[in-house]
């Protein structure tokens, strides 16, 4: 367990400060306001809010299971903790964004959420769903990763998984560098069994900076 959780925090790291700067260099081209009409700065986390919506609208079966979707509460525990994850609130009648800097704290509670989430889906590895149903074409996506992995996956498998999370968020430099990594022979994730490989294959999109913040 614990040569895992290195694994993950390898990857994590190289995700994040590669894509960031990325980013950066995207941010630096844009000569206008550096806050975006959503009301979030450029560079600081989306929010618990649209995070939860976007995963909803795009990776979650339309209906009941939709509408009940929470991030914070299935997999933190409590939902007055995504207020720490980037989120607008109501001071003297004047609604402000708070805690959308990335940091220690908030960095850690997006990790334990999303690792939660990611190790949920590669349930469908084995066929022992959720509750909270994914869409047809993730579950497709995830089967087909799964059935490959490690030494069979392909190009068009990642992009597949890539493109259902991220939809058209990053560029396809972004896309590229990702999926160089993962297919790497020497790269650790590669030594994981399918279902714990996947879970660390969708945390690496989860945390890449191109989905978690404002660019």
């Amino acid at each position: 367990m614990r040569r895992k959780q290195k694994f993950f925090k390898a990857l994590l790291i190289a995700s994040f400060v590669a894509a960031g700067a990325s980013s950066c260099q995207t941010s630096r081209k844009n000569k206008g306001s550096t806050t975006k009409s959503v009301g979030v700065p450029v560079g600081q986390f989306r929010g618990y809010q649209r995070i939860n919506a976007l995963i909803k609208s795009r990776m979650i079966e339309p209906g009941e299971q939709s509408r009940g979707f929470d991030l914070s509460g299935r997999f933190l525990g409590s939902y007055d903790l995504a207020l720490l994850m980037g989120s607008f609130t109501d001071a003297s009648g004047k609604q402000s964004y708070v805690n959308g800097d990335p940091n220690v704290v908030s960095m850690t509670l997006w990790d334990t959420a999303l690792t939660g989430f990611a190790g949920m889906m590669s349930g469908y590895c084995v066929d022992a769903p959720s509750s909270y149903g994914l869409n047809v074409r993730g579950v497709q996506a995830i089967k087909s990763a799964c059935t490959a992995w490690p030494n069979g996956v392909t190009d068009a498998q990642l992009h597949e998984l890539w493109s259902w999370v991220m939809s058209f968020d990053a560029p396809e430099s972004a896309e590229s560098d990702w999926k160089a990594a993962i297919l790497d022979p020497a790269s650790p994730i590669r030594q994981l069994p399918a279902k714990d490989g996947v879970a660390a294959v969708m945390r690496t999109i989860f945390m890449n900076p191109w989905f978690l913040l404002e660019s």
